[in-house]
């Protein structure tokens, strides 16, 4: 019995210790759950418990509403910020790229008006005289030439030209380059081919005269003055006659005329010189040569222009056309 009863209570004691055991173990389990729940539930934060929080911490509702509201107006204001400076970075971009553009358009603007402004000035340098009506224009460059030079050059010109019978080409003279390029005067001219006339007459001219070449009869040359003061060019010319065939003859033949001279004077010095002679009516001054035909001969149409030519045909056809504005076909 004795036995029975110390294994009953052996029993007991086992079962005592696997209960207090089992105990222990759930209350570690109960204990390792809390706090694991406490773990994630602290882990975990939300808005509301922070807000809990700070009120625990003394913090009112009025205070985390301003703060909340700082906070908002700050991210407006920031992206704000940003916005208008994208806006002034834009603009700032375009007002460059306008000026840009305006400073583009304004050089060439400039530069359109410095080459309009020098091709108006090279069409001013270069508008040609045509005293009277001409069918055809050439020019004639005598830029570094110096007087013979001059002379020849107009001789083969006048020479190599080819018109219709009865077609005026005017043959004006020019110096100079590109920009620099001018057409002469008549002082100019004069001056270019050393004539020997008193100074007083090359003042008498105007600026404008014309040296053309009538198609007849072979290509006969003639010259065109304007005249600013008859009172000093009638005298002036009449003075220069004595070198006048020497001076110019190459402008109108190719070999020059005889001419009856003074025996034992200088050369070119003209004895009976020229004579009175009226053509078409009009008085004209004429130089023959030994043979009787004219070598050259010059009139005053009006009080302002003077003509001279070699030939009274050629006299004749430029009057008409400087008269009347009509010419022969």
């Amino acid at each position: 019995m004795e036995e029975e009863k110390q294994e009953n209570d052996n029993q007991n004691q086992l079962d005592q210790t696997s209960k207090t055991e089992q105990s222990q173990q759930e209350e570690k389990d109960q204990k390792t759950d809390e706090g694991l729940d406490d773990t994630t539930q602290s882990s975990v934060r939300t808005y509301a418990g922070d807000i809990a929080g700070l009120i625990k911490k003394g913090v009112t509702l009025s205070d985390v509403a301003l703060s909340e509201q700082k906070r908002k107006f700050g991210g407006e204001k920031e992206a704000q910020l940003i916005s208008e400076e994208k806006v002034r970075k834009e603009r700032a971009k375009k007002i460059i790229t306008a000026g840009t553009a305006f400073i583009i358009l304004g050089l060439l603007v400039v530069g359109s008006s410095f080459f309009l402004k020098e091709e108006d000035e090279i069409s001013d340098v270069l508008e040609i005289p045509s005293i009277i009506f001409s069918n055809s224009n050439k020019e004639i460059s005598i830029t570094d030439l110096n007087g013979i030079d001059t002379l020849q050059k107009i001789n083969r010109e006048r020479t190599v030209i080819q018109g219709p019978l009865g077609n005026v080409t005017n043959l004006y003279l020019t110096t100079g380059e590109d920009m620099n390029k001018r057409i002469l005067t008549a002082e100019n001219f004069l001056e270019q081919i050393e004539v020997r006339a008193r100074g007083s007459f090359i003042r008498s001219l105007e600026n404008e005269f014309m040296f053309g070449i009538h198609s007849f009869d072979g290509n006969q040359g003639f010259l065109i003055f304007k005249v600013s003061s008859f009172d000093n060019a009638l005298p002036g010319i009449i003075d220069w006659e004595k070198t006048m065939i020497d001076d110019i003859w190459m402008m109108f033949y190719n070999v020059k005329p005889t001419v009856n001279i003074e025996e034992g004077a200088g050369a070119g010095v003209i004895q009976k010189g020229f004579e009175d002679e009226l053509v078409r009516n009009r008085d004209t001054r004429t130089l023959r040569d030994s043979g009787g035909n004219i070598a050259l001969i010059y009139s005053f149409p009006d009080r302002d222009h003077i003509i001279i030519t070699s030939t009274e045909s050629t006299l004749i056809e430029v009057l008409d056309r400087l008269t009347t504005g009509r010419f022969r076909n």
